[in-house]
């Protein structure tokens, strides 16, 4: 059976359309503890990407140095592979990289 990692704790749990959490942060959520913690989240996720875009200075793919090319945030698995959106799933790439699988169509 497929899984998938929780968006909260990172644990796996079964693949079901619609579900992103799993059962245990799920219940967390609907009781609306974590409505409050939403946002620093949202902020504290965007300041991890910026960071992550600043310290980068090669690309994780073709390991040239930027110079000058553009930055862009790639995932690691793919979201049309499973992948999510978490700090942990990015890596920074050039643009030519990222990019290039939707000409390998």
């Amino acid at each position: 059976m497929p899984t998938r990692p929780c968006l909260d704790c990172h644990r796996l749990f079964p693949l079901a359309p619609g579900v992103s959490r799993c059962p245990a942060c799920a219940s967390v959520e609907q009781s609306g503890r974590s409505r409050k913690r939403r946002g620093h989240d949202r902020f504290r996720h965007r300041v991890s990407t910026i960071r992550l875009l600043e310290q980068a200075t090669h690309c994780a793919t073709c390991h040239k140095a930027f110079n000058g090319r553009m930055k862009t945030l790639g995932h690691i698995i793919p979201l049309r592979n499973g992948g999510t959106s978490i700090i942990d799933n990015y890596k920074v790439e050039c643009e030519q990289c990222n990019y290039g699988w939707k000409r390998d169509r």
